[in-house]
């Protein structure tokens, strides 16, 4: 009777090994190249958002600018007013 060649029932361990091993390197590529691409879409909308509120702080400054300039408005008529009026009073 011929033994049952137990280095042939290693090798079916051994290519099984091989096997997943070979299956695994790829997977484990994916999730690497998902992150990689979503630190990329993350540094995209964090630029865009940068610009955006680089331009809303600009044109919140021109706007506070302008009303500045609104509210010093009254006061500048008033002395007008009085210089076109006199000392003496409204001109009739």
């Amino acid at each position: 009777m011929v033994p049952a060649q137990p280095e042939r029932a290693g090798l079916g361990f051994i290519l099984l090994n091989l096997f997943l091993s070979m299956v695994a390197g790829p997977q484990g590529a994916i999730p690497l190249i998902a992150a990689k691409r979503q630190d990329a879409i993350a540094a995209a909308l964090a630029q865009h958002d940068s610009e955006t509120s680089l331009a809303a702080k600009l044109e919140i400054e021109e706007l506070m600018a302008i009303n500045r300039q609104q509210l010093e408005m009254p006061s500048e008529l008033r002395l007008l007013e009085k210089d076109v009026e006199g000392p003496s009073g409204p001109r009739a």
